[in-house]
């Protein structure tokens, strides 16, 4: 979709997969509080549903419109979400930002075990070694 800079955006979107024993979150585009509430959601139902205590949310190609407001809502989601208490998340980002810092610590702090990666591979090994 073309904005009106000229330049291509791509349109907000996210998927929810499995991989071998890891549920995975990707989402793309500029993603709003809205998109960000439903994706989040549609990952813990399918991680309770296969069973699985490990969630990657790969943002990478994400662009996020709320900051910190949107980053408080998914931690009070992820925080009541049910999941066995050894859950464990992995964040992919492109880059660090204070926001991301801000989340990883928020999540800390509510017993979430949370822990932001830029690597994929580095992630999914995280992951097999904290649940």
């Amino acid at each position: 979709m073309a904005s009106s800079t000229g330049r291509n955006e791509v349109l907000p979107s996210y998927e929810v997969t499995l991989r071998e024993d890891v549920v995975w979150a990707s989402m793309r585009g500029k993603v709003d509080l809205e998109l960000r509430r439903e994706m989040l959601t549609a990952a813990l139902a399918q991680a309770r549903h296969s069973g699985l205590n490990r969630v990657v949310f790969d943002f990478r190609l994400a662009r996020f419109a709320n900051g910190i407001v949107g980053m408080h809502e998914c931690v009070k989601l992820m925080a009541q979400s049910e999941l066995p208490h050894n859950a464990c998340f992995a964040l992919l980002c492109s880059h660090r930002t204070a926001d991301i810092d801000y989340l990883e610590t928020t999540c800390i702090n509510q017993g979430i075990n949370l822990t932001v990666f830029t690597d994929g591979e580095e992630a999914v090994h995280w992951l097999e070694g904290a649940a």
